[in-house]
């Protein structure tokens, strides 16, 4: 059982204060937890917001600084002198005037040609005028662009092993060509605004340090990390801004130490600015208030045992006198056993079921003596039963010493009385060799722990012989534990004779059933030469199948064919009008040259529109072999084109609405020929009953995951009695009896069938509506 472990000696009143003040210490950390949790996580986020803002104000201070020296440069490049370009000492001139760039390009200014020679430079060193810096990447950048440029750090070769920030402008010509850079550059080992990040402090020991977009120091405290890669490692958060990410969160930096960091990309030249706050100085205010939070609840905690103990020694007075009652239960008796505590409360309560439970034990006891009695009766009983019963039972310990017997076990085997029996074994009734076999079979009994069962025969005190069957099983004590072995021999002299003959009579049915094994093949032969005929049948059955496919399809051509009719009677008569005509033109010799090229194109155009109507419909007969995904309302709009002829001779419109993007998965000519049976049927339907503005609606929609194409006529609809037989072979329920009874069986089949869909029909408003679902 889990839960407190008390001490035994521990009273109830102690164990009720150290649990409600358990239950107050749960309640009360727990809460305390929860809440400074929360506040834990706000103020954490509150110190990154901070740093954040603080990161975010120097990055744009930065940007603003990098924008006015920017800026500075092109609005002095205007005072250049025109022969500058091409004379240094002029050139030397105007940079030693540019007393105010001085102030912000503390490393150097330079006037630098369009082939990347030095013209001049503020901070004149002999031999470096004409030196060649076009191998400067920041110089290419320039003449690449032709914008300003802000380069990443580099050491400088004006002032070697310094590294340095170039700022370039570049200076154009009239012509628009550039005259040459204007350019100046920041020691990060000086004075500016660069290299006073360095000096910006967060907290006692937070930093900010500057770095490129590959990871290289510009700006650090240490100065001997800058030109540098950053550590890489364990600052994930630092290899995360590398790939783009701006924000703060926890990593350790390069010395092992946690740290808060935020990270800041720089618009303009996509520097990173960076802010590491160390977490321990960070939170340390966090870590206060949880202390504090904890030496507070100890006292109160404390306070809260002391109270719980003066009320729980009030409240537990009665339950110490009625504890002391039961102590001394055992001296007492009659009416001095019931408690004289007399209370409303719960004590009182349980002081009453104490006196209801002495009188319900005094009830109990007597019971139990009735009880008892009626045991001994019932023992009585059973080894009265067990003496009646005519076979042979024992009883044995585990060491084959009887313990018990009935009375004909006594009678017919031991001689003696059954109380006799008691503390005897088999030795002192049976041979030696006997009584051995008996104990062997006792013990295998007693190990296997399962029944066992034996036919022996058994020569009886009277001397008469019997075949008996004894069943040995151990019986268990209370406790399940085997304690000794239970016998019982039944005489079965009378069943092994009914045995024999039992036997006799099974040979006898041996006979029979080799008979009946020999009628058997002969049942298996005729079998055969029933399912030889079967499969006869079947086959003939499959020809029939095939046959009516063939049929279907040669309606359906039957029906093409006098599409192609309609098809081709009005091209037909143009090419013969254009002969007539060319043949008139003739007779009179007035054939005009570019008349007889537009009557040859009409020709054409004519006999190019017949040969795309036979691919038509060559690719309507051709069969699909395995399903496709095909458009559904392209397999209408080209059923339409072949049989649209047609309806027009009969003045048949045809009304359609069609979802263009619904598709199926089936056989697109199979699913095309039930569509052209429907029409065909409608048309034939509208022509025999001569309908008045005879009239086909085609609608093509969704059901779900199902496409829904229904075919709707105004014909007056299939008469009631008919409806359900019109998909059966060879009905037609065409009045003038022209149709084959094909149509429908098969595109029932097809759909059904072939694609696992619905065809149904109904009568509808003035008409018929067939529904196709797949």
């Amino acid at each position: 059982m889990s839960g407190i472990q008390y001490p035994k000696s521990m009273s109830l009143k102690a164990k009720m204060v150290l649990a409600v003040a358990a239950m107050f210490g749960l309640f009360f950390f727990g809460a305390l937890y929860l809440a400074f949790t929360y506040f834990e996580r706000i103020e954490k986020e509150s110190i990154a917001v901070q740093q954040q803002t603080l990161v975010s104000t120097l990055a744009d201070n930065i940007e603003s600084k990098l924008s006015i020296a920017q800026k500075a440069l092109l609005a002095a490049a205007p005072g250049i002198p025109p022969g500058a370009w091409h004379d240094p000492v002029a050139a030397q001139r105007f940079l030693d005037e540019r007393i105010s760039l001085k102030s912000i390009f503390d490393n150097n200014l330079l006037l630098i040609s369009p082939q990347g020679r030095i013209i001049a430079e503020q901070r004149y060193l002999p031999g470096r005028r004409g030196k060649d810096l076009s191998y400067r990447p920041w110089f290419r950048k320039t003449m690449e662009t032709g914008l300003p440029y802000i380069s990443d750090p580099y050491f400088s070769t004006h002032l070697p092993k310094h590294p340095a920030v170039m700022v370039t402008a570049p200076i154009y010509a009239p012509d628009g060509k550039i005259n040459g850079l204007f350019v100046g550059s920041f020691d990060l080992l000086s004075e500016n605004f660069l290299a006073d990040l360095a000096k910006v402090s967060i907290g006692r020991d937070g930093y900010l340090y500057l770095t490129d977009s590959s990871g290289i120091m510009i700006v650090h405290p240490e100065s001997s990390r800058i030109m540098k890669p950053a550590a890489s490692g364990a600052n994930t958060l630092f290899l995360r801004a590398l790939k783009g990410f701006e924000g703060s969160g926890e990593t350790v930096n390069s010395q092992g130490v946690r740290v808060l960091s935020t990270f800041k990309r720089l618009r303009s030249t996509s520097w990173i600015l960076s802010a590491n706050f160390p977490v321990s100085e960070a939170y340390a205010p966090l870590q206060r208030a949880k202390a504090y939070f904890l030496l507070m609840a100890l006292p109160v905690t404390g306070l809260l045992m002391v109270v719980t103990w003066l009320i729980m020694k009030r409240l537990m007075a009665p339950l110490a006198a009625f504890t002391r009652h039961v102590r001394n239960l055992p001296q007492k008796s009659g009416e001095e056993r019931h408690t004289p505590i007399a209370s409303s409360e719960e004590i009182g309560v349980l002081a009453s079921a104490f006196n209801a439970m002495i009188d319900t034990l005094d009830i109990q006891r007597e019971e139990l003596k009735r009880q008892n009695r009626t045991i001994e009766d019932e023992r009585a009983f059973l080894r009265s039963l067990i003496d009646a019963i005519p076979d042979m039972i024992f009883f044995k310990d585990r060491d084959s010493v009887y313990r018990g017997c009935n009375e004909s076990f006594a009678r017919h085997f031991a001689g003696v009385p059954k109380e006799e029996v008691i503390g005897r074994s088999d030795y002192d009734f049976a041979p030696a060799a006997v009584a051995e076999h008996y104990r062997r079979w006792d013990r295998r009994t007693l190990e296997s722990g399962e029944l066992s069962r034996l036919e022996q025969s058994v020569e009886l005190l009277q001397g008469r012989r019997i075949l008996v069957e004894t069943i040995k099983a151990p019986f268990r004590d209370a406790a399940g534990v085997i304690v000794g072995v239970i016998g019982i021999s039944h005489d079965i002299t009378v069943l092994h004779e009914q045995k024999v003959l039992l036997e006799q009579e099974v040979a006898e049915r041996k006979a029979a059933q080799d008979e009946l094994a020999l009628r058997q093949l002969e049942l298996k032969e005729l079998n055969r030469s029933l399912e030889e005929r079967i499969m006869s049948t079947v086959m003939d059955l499959r020809q029939k199948d095939q046959a009516l496919v063939l049929q279907s399809r040669l309606a359906v051509m039957g029906e093409m064919i006098n599409n192609i009719a309609h098809q081709w009677r009005q091209p037909l008569n143009n090419l013969g009008l254009i002969a007539q005509y060319l043949g008139e033109e003739a007779k009179t010799e007035t054939l005009d040259p570019t008349d007889v090229r537009e009557q040859v194109t009409a020709i054409m155009n004519t006999i190019d529109y017949m040969s795309r109507t036979i691919d038509d419909f060559r690719n309507f007969f051709r069969q699909d072999k395995e399903k496709r995904i095909f458009n559904v309302s392209s397999v209408v709009t080209s059923v339409l084109e072949l049989i649209n002829a047609n309806l027009r001779c009969h003045d048949i419109k045809v009304d359609v609405q069609l979802d263009q993007n619904i598709t199926v998965e089936g056989y697109r000519n199979e699913y095309a020929q039930v569509l052209l049976n429907l029409l065909a049927n409608a048309r034939d339907v509208l022509v025999e009953r001569k309908v008045k503005g005879p009239r086909i609606s085609i609608f093509l929609g969704a059901d779900g995951d199902r496409s829904v194409l229904r075919v709707t006529d105004n014909a007056g609809g299939v008469a009631e009695e008919i409806l359900p037989r019109i998909y059966d072979l060879y009905f037609s329920g065409k009045e003038s009896g022209t149709g084959s009874g094909i149509g429908l069986y098969m595109s029932k089949v097809i759909i059904e069938q072939n694609m696992g869909g619905a065809l149904s029909a109904r009568n509808v408003g003035q008409g018929a509506e067939f529904t196709v679902l797949v």
